[in-house]
């Protein structure tokens, strides 16, 4: 079946020799494959700064062994952003617990800190103090980090960073997913370095890291025979998956200035028509730019920009869907301020790959100018 997209929104930048590299990697250390895995780790631990690492199946899987690090149970809340992937909230309820949502601010499109304190003091009122704060970097942004993690400080609450797609991203000049008591990365297919699949949980707590471990591999103890008092999951990575990782983080800085190359050309080219607004950076906060994304001040264009663009085979997509607006979560507590609302009907993610060519993003150009010149 062909693609109806020739320029695709954040394909895989993947090549025959990365993939044959790994293979012959792999095949070399087949007889043990843990190897393979302790390096990549070894090898984010570098990279990010966190003092330990634990690679895993999927992103989501490493959330969900966030949750049971921390002890969340049924019945108990989790604070978490509307404006994120449904993974981010899914793995909230993995557990049977329950998310209390919180809308976006307007600086970054992450939590919103003053939404924030208002929750946990409704809560605390309530006698139903949350058990962690779950902040996302959203397509790539810090979060206000300084503001948020004071305020989880000071109500003494664990923070999980899904920093799902920020693999580069820095606040402060340090990493984010290194700031909370677990971090989280993906290496899904669409993400700035991909195992095609699989994710990683950060922590500086080595003892997170030692039961996640076990928990990953099934919570089998340690005997000459299978002995499992616990619920165990399969959540390891595969050896060949942390080769086809380790063989990308060599070009991870330069794919990390192709994405905000790619953000400055758009920016450069389109700056000029007023209805268009990027999302900057905010200081201290720098972004991996792994999706470029934009709002149009007349909502009802993005649709319409949207259709143009697939007519000449060019994907772009809508911006998060806000979880507090799907039929699963509408149940549950929210504080909102209409900015996630906002975003959604106004925006628009365009093609950010690291192996979009220059002629490709001329192209991506043309067809937003040409729809502006010709709806205005």
């Amino acid at each position: 079946m062909k693609d109806k997209y020739k320029i695709k929104l954040v394909p895989p930048d993947l090549d025959r020799q990365i993939v044959e590299n790994s293979l012959e990697q792999f095949s070399d250390s087949i007889k043990d494959p843990n190897r393979s895995l302790r390096k990549f780790e070894s090898t984010i631990c570098d990279f990010t700064g966190s003092r330990f690492a634990l690679v895993v199946s999927s992103g989501t899987a490493a959330l969900h062994l966030a949750m049971l690090l921390l002890d969340i149970k049924e019945e108990d809340e989790v604070i978490c952003p509307t404006f994120t992937f449904a993974a981010t909230i899914n793995t909230i309820s993995y557990v049977g617990a329950h998310p209390v949502i919180i809308d976006s601010e307007r600086q970054t499109w992450n939590m919103d800190p003053e939404l924030l304190v208002k929750a946990i003091e409704d809560r605390v009122s309530m006698n139903k103090l949350p058990k962690a704060v779950m902040i996302t970097h959203t397509y790539g942004m810090p979060a206000r980090l300084d503001e948020l993690l004071e305020i989880c400080d000071h109500y003494n609450l664990p923070v999980i960073e899904d920093a799902a797609g920020s693999l580069g991203s820095s606040y402060n000049e340090k990493s984010v997913g290194t700031f909370g008591e677990i971090g989280v990365i993906s290496f899904n297919y669409n993400k700035i370095i991909t195992t095609a699949g699989g994710g990683v949980l950060l922590s500086h707590n080595p003892k997170h890291i030692e039961r996640a471990q076990y928990l990953a591999t099934q919570a089998k103890l340690p005997h000459d025979f299978y002995v499992h008092e616990e619920i165990g999951y399969n959540y390891q990575l595969n050896g060949f998956a942390a080769e086809l990782g380790l063989n990308q983080f060599s070009t991870l800085k330069n794919r990390i200035a192709k994405k905000r190359a790619i953000y400055r050309r758009y920016v450069e080219a389109l700056d000029d028509i007023e209805a268009i607004k990027f999302l900057p950076e905010s200081t201290p906060g720098v972004s991996n730019r792994w999706l470029t994304t934009i709002t149009l001040e007349n909502n009802p264009q993005a649709k319409a920009l949207k259709n143009h663009l697939e007519e000449k085979s060019i994907e772009a997509r809508f911006l998060w869907n806000p979880m507090h607006r799907q039929p699963v979560f509408k149940k549950f507590p929210s504080y909102l301020s209409g900015v996630s609302d906002d975003l959604f009907s106004s925006g628009l993610a365009l093609p950010s790959g690291t192996g979009l060519e220059i002629d490709e993003q001329e192209e991506v150009i043309n067809g937003v100018r040409e729809f502006f010149e010709t709806s205005y």
